[in-house]
C-alpha cells in the first residue's frame, strides 16, 4: 500500500502546486478587478477635523460640468400668448426653480433677436414681443429680472444675443427711439451673388459681417450691454453669414476684398469671408478682456464644423476651430440637434469631430435638441458626452423641457449638483477664505452662518457636508447647496440632518474656488 501511495506522490505534488497557483491567480485577479473598480486611491487616515483638497484622492466624476438651458425671447414672451409682465416673470421664476431642483447650473438668456433689445439699450429699441409694439417700454427689464433670479438660485447667467440678424418680417420696422438699426442703415444688409440685397421675409435678414461699420456698431451695442449688467458671460448666436454660401456680395465687401488694405493676405473669397467673422469674434473677445476681464465669451455654432452637407466652415463661413486656435473664445456650444444613429452621420460623429479639436483652454459643450428628439435618446447622448472630453451640455429649449424631463434628470443624470466650469486662464487667482463659519441651533433647526464675502468677483457660496471625516470637497455628493453670494446663513431641519461635518467655499465668476472654511464637526457630544 505504501509503495502504491509513493507511486502517486509526483501526481499529488503536481496537483497541489496547480491548486496553489489557481488560488494565487484568483487572488491576483480579484485585486486587479478591485483596483479597476476603485477610481481613486484611498487617503491615509486623517484626524476628525480634516478635508480633502488634493484631487489625487478625490472622486472627481462630474465635479465640474456645464448643465445649461437656452431660454429664448420666444420662450418667455410669445409662447405665453400674453404681454403681461407678471406672467413673463412668473415663467422665468418657475423655470429657474425647476432647473434648480434638477441641478442645472447655467442659463443662456436671450436679450437680442434682430436689432431689438430685451434689456435697457442705449442703441436699440425694446423688442416687439414684450408689448406688441416695437420700441414700447414694457415697464420692466427682462435681463435685470433674470439676473436677480439667477443669483438667488445660484446659477451662472450668459446674455445671449443674435449677432448679425438685422430684422425679421416682411414689413420694415417702424420709427422708434432709439432708432432700429435696419431702419437707419438698410444699406448694411447682405447681398447675393448677383449683387441684389437680401429681401425681407418671415425669417431673418442679416447685416454684412464684411462691413466695418456693421462691426463697429455691434461692438457699441455689446459694450453698452456688458457695462450695464452683472452677467457672467456673453453668448453669441448667428455669428455667421446667412444662407448656403451665396452672401454677401455687397459693394463694401467687394471693394475691401479687392484692395490691399482690406485683403492684405490676398485670400480667396471664402477664406476672406471666414476671416471677417473671425475678426469680429476677436474684437469682441478683446473688448471683454480689456474692460470686463472676468466675463466669459461663448458662442453657439453649427453642429457640423466641416462636412459634406450644411456645415459651419463651408456654408456660413464660421471657422470656430480657428477661434480656439488663436484663443479668442472661452466656450463653444455646437448645436448637435441630431439623433444618435449608426446608419449615417449622427450625433456621435459630430461629438467626436469637436472632441478632436479640444486642445486649448476653450471649453466645448454639446447643444442638445430636446425640442425634437426622443427623451431616451437625449439621456443616451448625455452619457456619450461624459465618455469624451466635452465639458457638458446645453438644452434647447426651456419651453420644451417638460416637468417629467426635469424629474428624470434630477433622479438620474443630474442626481447630484455640479460646480460650474473653471476658466483657468481668467479671473482671480487668490480668493479669500470664508470667515466666521459657525453653527447655531434652536429646538427645530440647525443654522449655519458666515460672513458675507466683500469681493465683487465672488458669485457663489458652496456648502458642503459629509457623514464622516475626511470631507471631500471634490465629490459632488457632498455638495449640500450652491448659494447666492448675498447669502449669510443656511437652515436645516434637525430631524433631517444626516451630515456630521460641514464647510463652505467661495466660487468666483470664472469658476475658481477658495480654500474651505475651517470645518464644523458635529459629534454626538456637541450636537446642539
Amino acid at each position: 500500500m505504501k509503495n502504491k501511495i509513493k507511486s502517486y506522490l509526483p501526481q499529488i505534488s503536481l496537483a497541489l502546486i496547480i491548486i496553489s497557483l489557481l488560488i494565487l491567480s484568483h487572488a491576483l485577479v480579484s485585486k486587479i478587478l478591485e483596483y479597476k473598480r476603485s477610481p481613486a486611491k484611498l487617503p491615509k487616515k486623517q484626524d476628525s477635523n480634516s478635508f480633502i483638497t488634493d484631487t489625487t484622492y478625490a472622486d472627481t466624476t462630474f465635479e465640474r460640468e456645464l448643465r445649461g438651458v437656452w431660454m429664448s425671447r420666444f420662450d418667455y414672451t410669445k409662447n405665453l400668448e400674453t404681454h403681461n409682465p407678471d406672467s413673463m416673470k412668473e415663467y422665468i421664476k418657475n423655470t429657474f426653480q425647476k432647473m434648480k431642483r434638477a441641478n442645472f447650473n447655467t442659463i443662456f438668456f436671450q436679450v437680442r433677436g434682430n436689432g431689438d433689445a430685451y434689456y435697457k439699450s442705449n442703441f436699440e429699441p425694446w423688442g416687439k414681443l414684450l408689448t406688441g409694439k416695437l420700441g414700447q417700454d414694457p415697464g420692466w427689464d427682462p435681463l435685470a429680472y433674470a439676473i436677480k433670479k439667477a443669483r438667488e438660485y445660484g446659477f451662472r447667467i450668459h446674455a445671449w444675443i443674435n449677432v448679425f440678424p438685422a430684422w425679421r418680417g416682411k414689413s420694415k420696422p417702424i420709427k422708434t427711439d432709439p432708432v432700429h438699426p435696419y431702419y437707419a442703415h438698410p444699406e448694411w444688409v447682405v447681398h447675393n451673388s448677383n449683387g441684389k440685397k437680401m429681401e425681407r421675409n418671415n425669417s431673418y435678414i442679416s447685416f454684412s459681417p464684411g462691413n466695418p461699420e456693421v462691426q463697429d456698431y455691434l461692438l457699441k451695442v455689446i459694450n453698452n450691454l456688458v457695462s450695464q449688467y452683472d452677467i457672467d458671460g456673453l453668448h453669441l448666436d448667428y455669428i455667421r453669414y446667412p444662407g448656403q454660401g451665396e452672401y454677401s456680395k455687397d459693394s463694401v465687401s467687394i471693394k475691401r476684398f479687392n484692395s490691399q488694405q482690406g485683403n492684405p493676405l490676398n485670400l480667396d473669397w471664402d477664406d476672406w469671408q471666414r476671416k471677417q467673422v473671425t475678426i469680429f469674434v476677436s474684437k469682441v473677445y478683446n473688448l471683454l478682456e480689456q474692460n470686463y476681464s472676468n466675463t466669459i465669451l461663448s458662442a453657439a455654432t453649427i453642429g457640423d464644423y466641416y462636412g459634406q452637407q450644411w456645415d459651419g466652415y463651408n456654408n456660413v463661413f464660421q471657422d470656430a476651430r480657428r477661434w480656439m486656435e488663436i484663443n479668442k473664445i472661452d466656450l463653444i456650444v455646437p448645436m448637435l440637434y441630431t439623433p444618435t444613429r449608426e446608419d449615417s452621420t449622427g450625433f456621435c460623429d459630430y461629438v467626436q469631430e469637436w472632441n478632436d479639436f479640444k486642445k486649448s483652454d476653450c471649453h466645448i459643450a454639446a447643444g442638445l435638441g430636446d425640442y425634437k428628439l426622443n427623451w431616451g435618446d437625449i439621456l443616451n447622448q448625455i452619457g456619450y458626452i461624459r465618455r469624451t472630453n466635452l465639458s457638458g451640455c446645453v438644452f434647447f429649449a426651456s419651453s420644451t423641457l417638460s416637468n417629467q424631463n426635469y424629474i428624470s434628470l434630477n433622479e438620474g443624470k443630474f442626481k447630484h449638483p455640479a460646480k460650474p466650469l473653471l476658466y483657468s486662464q481668467k479671473g482671480d487667482t487668490n480668493l479669500p477664505t470664508p470667515k466666521n463659519f459657525q453653527i447655531k441651533s434652536n429646538s427645530t433647526k440647525l443654522i449655519l452662518h458666515w460672513d458675507k464675502p466683500n469681493r465683487a468677483s465672488i458669485k457663489h457660496i458652496i456648502l458642503y457636508g459629509s457623514k464622516r471625516s475626511p470631507l471631500n470637497i471634490h465629490n459632488p455628493k457632498n455638495i449640500i447647496a450652491i448659494l447666492s453670494p448675498d447669502t449669510k446663513k443656511f437652515e436645516m431641519q434637525r430631524a433631517l440632518i444626516n451630515k456630521r461635518i460641514y464647510t463652505i467655499t467661495f466660487l468666483s465668476r470664472t469658476g475658481r474656488e477658495s480654500h474651505p472654511a475651517p470645518l464644523m464637526n458635529l459629534n454626538s457630544t456637541n450636537l446642539p
